[in-house]
């Protein structure tokens, strides 16, 4: 099994002593113990971030929040493996919400862009 498809299954410190990452891979729950003063890196090289991802097999929800130091986002992709996806996220740079998608189709991304850009009116 190859290292990027490793589930890590014991509690573990997330770094070791060199700053890399102790063992590669995905768990079914949180197994491991972060400390910032775990990095090694310089502090404006940190990037800290938190995804989460429900998934069903059909559809999934993914959500992230960042810390890049210079920066931060949060991000909501909606995915329907079957059929497309659509991305939403505020821009870094603009004043404004940036919506990308993908379907089978030119019209069903739309579909997919139109879909969540009236959910996130509803929102404002």
């Amino acid at each position: 099994m190859s290292k990027r498809n490793h589930e890590v299954v014991n509690q573990q410190r997330l770094l070791n002593a060199r700053g890399n990452i102790s063992e590669p891979g995905w768990a079914r729950r949180q197994l491991w113990q972060y400390s910032r003063k775990d990095i090694t890196a310089a502090k404006w090289r940190i990037k800290e971030w938190d995804y989460y991802l429900v998934n069903n097999g059909r559809f999934a929800l993914a959500l992230t929040v960042a810390d890049n130091g210079y920066m931060g986002m949060d991000s909501v992709s909606l995915l329907d493996f079957e059929e497309g996806w659509v991305h939403l996220r505020k821009s870094n740079t603009e004043p404004i919400i940036r919506i990308y998608s993908e379907g089978k189709t030119e019209a069903e991304a739309e579909r997919f862009a139109n879909m969540i850009l009236e959910e996130a009116k509803k929102m404002v």
